[in-house]
């Protein structure tokens, strides 16, 4: 890497202040370890943690969840179909703050914004549900197909009490994979 490198962390050192997806520049090599900014937030690494930062100039609508570019550019092929799904074009295009360019098959480009995704096998509405029905104090809940609505419960709060054994699993339907 040298000066002026954009880089993307990828781990979650909290004792530096750094999350996994934040994005700096490279501002200094002094002997032997690399001093990057994350916005006025300065933290060097050594070798060994290097493995933790990747060059941030082209990345996966994955990694960039989160953050806007000034230019982004998206290329789109049918051998990547897996990837073709219309709320990850969503994602890609929404991160462009002033410009995109979005190159390749258009046809590829229709199939993702008109394939149908599958809806998620999840019961994490209705466990969250059931864990806020046995409280006493909730005065009014809201369920529809999609939300849960209570104003009286804050949104950070909610499965604070699930039982730490509980894996992502446990949240599928038809799971046949058990603990």
């Amino acid at each position: 890497m040298l000066i002026c490198d954009k880089v993307i962390q990828l781990s979650n050192p909290v004792v530096d202040n750094i999350m996994n997806g934040d994005q700096g520049t490279v501002i200094g090599i002094i002997e032997g370890t690399l001093v990057v900014d994350f916005s006025g937030n300065e933290v060097t690494y050594k070798k060994g943690d290097l493995i933790n930062l990747r060059h941030a100039y082209a990345m996966s609508i994955h990694k960039s969840q989160g953050s806007e570019y000034k230019v982004v550019i998206m290329p789109i092929y049918r051998s990547y179909h897996i990837m073709l799904k219309r709320k990850l074009l969503y994602t890609g295009i929404t991160r462009a703050k002033e410009k995109l360019i979005i190159m390749g098959d258009l046809n590829a480009f229709k199939y993702g914004v008109e394939a149908v995704e599958p809806e998620r096998q999840s019961v994490l509405k209705e466990l969250i549900v059931n864990t806020i029905l046995e409280k006493d104090e909730v005065s009014v809940v809201t369920v529809d197909a999609k939300r849960i609505y209570d104003k009286d419960i804050p949104f950070d709060t909610v499965g604070e009490t699930f039982n730490e054994d509980i894996n992502p699993y446990d949240f599928m339907e038809n799971n046949e994979r058990k603990k």
